[in-house]
């Protein structure tokens, strides 16, 4: 993959069993990949410094996308209706030029409308993945 700019990031929901492109995103915060690690330093641990070892899970974080939000549109109604389900649903991210595309199941979490006085409405959506994500 060549350099890229960060215009053009796609953010997919399920909407009626289709991934549906969330119109009117803003803003994303790409999901991190972490690799779970648990401290194991002991009183015995030579030099002072802390020891960890990795415990073999990994994580997919919550991170946050900003839509302009217009409710009356399907995808940002499929937003809502996510929040609103207690059954993770698939979604995608899928970096410009389809470089890379995450595909994960995950549940709106945190749903944060803001306007501004001289700004747009727009609503901060956080999307907490589950499970292994596919990354392609």
């Amino acid at each position: 993959m060549g350099k890229s700019g960060g215009f053009g990031v796609l953010l997919k929901i399920t909407i009626s069993a289709s991934l549906t492109t969330i119109v009117n995103l803003k803003d994303i915060d790409i999901p991190e990949q972490v690799a779970k690690t648990v401290d194991v330093t002991t009183h015995d641990s030579a030099s002072g410094y802390a020891e960890k070892i990795k415990t073999g899970l990994f994580e997919l974080t919550p991170f946050t996308a900003t839509l302009v939000w217009d409710d009356s549109l399907a995808s940002h109604t499929g937003v809502l209706a996510a929040f609103s389900a207690t059954t993770a649903v698939t979604m995608t991210v899928t970096t410009p030029g389809t470089a890379e595309v995450i595909s994960f199941n995950g549940f709106v979490t945190k749903l944060s409308r803001e306007s501004k006085q001289d700004g747009a409405l727009t609503c901060k959506v956080e999307i907490t993945p589950t499970g292994a994500p596919t990354i392609t």
